[in-house]
C-alpha cells in the first residue's frame, strides 16, 4: 500500500494522518467494481456519495426500460373471447388467469346508489372496473408470455365481490394460452433488464469505516434503520 491516499495526496502516518478504511469498507466498493486500498476514509466517503448517485440513476433508468419493455412485450399478446381453431391446439401453452381487487369505497357507493336511483351510470364505479380489468388482462398476458405464447383465448372476465360489504370487488380474467404464428420477441430483453435490476438491488450498503468494530456497529445501525 502507498505511504499517501491516491485521491488527495494526505499521508497515511504521522500527525493529524489519513485514516485507512478496513478491510469490510475494501470488499463494499469491490462489489461496485471499486478498488479502495490506498484511498483515505475521507475520500471513501465522498466516493461512496457519488457511487450511490450513480447507482440510484442507473436503477431509474432500468425502471424506465422495465416500464417500457413490458408494455412493449404486453402488445404483443392478443386476447380474443372465442375459441381457437384446433388446429392450433398442440400449440397450447396452458391456462392463464390474472386477477385485480379494487376497493369501491363508502363515496362511491354512495354516488353509485344515486345515480342509479336517477338513472345514470356511475362513472366513477364504472372506471374502478375498467382499471380492474386492465390490471387483471395485463397480468393474465405477462403470464401468456412468460409461458412463451402470443395468444389468449376463450377469454372470460367475471366481477364479483371480494369481501361481504366492505367496498372491495375482485376482477377475475382466465383464459387459454396459445403459440400462434411468430414468437414474441420481448421476452428476453425484459428478463436481462430484471436481472440487471436485481444485481443493483443485491448490492451491499457501503459503510466506511477504519475497524472492524466500527464497521460492526455501523452495518447494524444501518440494518435496523432499513427494516
Amino acid at each position: 500500500m502507498s505511504e499517501s491516499c491516491s485521491v488527495c495526496g494526505k499521508k497515511f502516518s504521522g500527525f493529524m494522518s489519513a485514516k485507512i478504511v478496513c478491510d469490510s469498507t475494501k470488499r463494499d466498493f469491490a462489489a461496485y467494481g471499486k478498488d479502495v486500498s490506498g484511498i483515505c476514509e475521507k475520500c471513501c466517503s465522498s466516493l461512496k456519495d457519488n457511487l450511490l448517485k450513480e447507482v440510484e440513476a442507473q436503477k431509474n433508468e432500468l425502471a424506465k426500460q422495465v416500464e417500457e419493455t413490458k408494455n412493449a412485450l404486453l402488445r404483443e399478446v392478443s386476447v380474443s373471447t372465442t375459441p381457437h381453431d384446433h388446429k392450433w391446439d398442440d400449440k397450447i401453452k396452458g391456462i392463464v388467469t390474472g386477477y385485480s381487487v379494487i376497493g369501491t369505497g363508502p363515496l362511491t357507493e354512495i354516488t353509485s346508489a344515486w345515480t342509479d336511483f336517477l338513472g345514470i351510470e356511475s362513472g366513477s364505479y364504472l372506471k374502478k372496473i375498467r382499471l380492474g380489468e386492465e390490471s387483471a388482462i395485463s397480468m393474465a398476458k405477462f403470464q401468456t408470455a412468460q409461458m412463451g405464447a402470443n395468444f389468449i383465448s376463450g377469454a372470460n372476465i367475471s366481477i364479483t365481490e371480494a369481501t361481504r360489504g366492505n367496498g372491495m370487488i375482485m376482477v377475475s380474467f382466465v383464459g387459454t394460452a396459445v403459440q400462434i404464428g411468430e414468437p414474441i420477441t420481448r421476452l428476453e430483453d425484459f428478463k436481462k433488464i430484471v436481472e440487471q435490476q436485481q444485481k443493483l438491488e443485491n448490492l451491499p450498503i457501503i459503510v466506511v469505516a477504519e475497524t472492524e468494530q466500527i464497521y460492526k456497529v455501523a452495518t447494524a445501525s444501518a440494518g435496523q434503520r432499513s427494516s
